[in-house]
């Protein structure tokens, strides 16, 4: 396992960027739990009105991905019906999928995406591998890349998965 100084200077590095990536696109974002490297923000569906609570975990962050789940507003519970349903998008298939009854974010910038984590690509490799997998779809490598592709999909959803 990565020692935790690598993940907090990796974080370190990258807050300032997303910091001020929310506030230019006025997202709640919640920095208090980074000591134990957990990153949490509110994203609001324009049409519906309806928040998202996506939680993301950092642990071993860089030399894995994040894992990125949506979560209900206590923020401990996921499902499928807490995620945003998916519309076809100018960019392809939206990123949002249900796999094994649960809501993904399917790009290779989450954990859950690999088979290993239990997720849809066999095809990607090993997590460790993240940086250079599914090399088809959108890339991101830092925090704020990330949630920035996240946003480009999620603006385009209406309402839940069922």
């Amino acid at each position: 396992m990565l020692p935790a100084a690598v993940t907090d200077a990796a974080i370190a590095q990258e807050l300032p960027g997303v910091l001020a990536w929310a506030q230019r696109h006025r997202v709640e974002l919640d920095t208090r739990l980074l000591d134990s490297h957990i990153i949490r923000v509110v994203f609001v569906q324009e049409e519906t009105h309806e928040k998202f609570y996506l939680h993301g975990s950092l642990d071993g962050y860089k030399a894995l991905p994040p894992i990125w789940e949506w979560r209900d507003a206590t923020w401990r519970s996921s499902g499928v019906h807490l995620s945003p349903k998916p519309q076809s998008t100018p960019f392809g298939s939206s990123m949002f999928l249900s796999h094994n009854g649960r809501g993904v974010i399917c790009a290779h910038f989450n954990r859950l995406a690999y088979s290993d984590s239990g997720g849809p690509h066999p095809d990607w490799g090993l997590e460790a591998q993240w940086t250079t997998a599914g090399a088809d779809y959108v890339r991101a490598t830092t925090i704020g890349d990330m949630l920035q592709s996240i946003l480009r999909d999620f603006r385009l959803t209406k309402g839940r998965m069922g």
